[in-house]
């Protein structure tokens, strides 16, 4: 296999990951090189992502970590209803 072209130019993302970490043994280069294209996607889908915004919707996840029950109850609690 060939290097990339002159000065790795035209080598792609997996290839170079591949090269750092077998070839090198630059696994923490390579570990950062297959997570940081995956950083700006996650950023823009958290944004946009309308339930991400509302505190209310992380209220209701944490009611349904300590009790499922009560994480039924508390949008009728919060709207007065019980």
């Amino acid at each position: 296999m060939t290097t990339g072209g002159p000065g790795y130019g035209t080598t792609t993302l997996e290839f170079f990951i591949y090269q750092q970490a077998f070839t090198e043994g630059n696994f923490g280069i390579a570990a950062t090189a297959g997570f940081v294209p995956h950083v700006p996607p996650a950023r823009l889908a958290w944004l946009l992502n309308p339930t991400c915004s509302r505190s209310d919707d992380f209220e209701r996840a944490s009611l349904a970590v300590a009790s499922p029950g009560a994480a039924l109850l508390a949008p009728r609690a919060a709207r007065g209803l019980i």
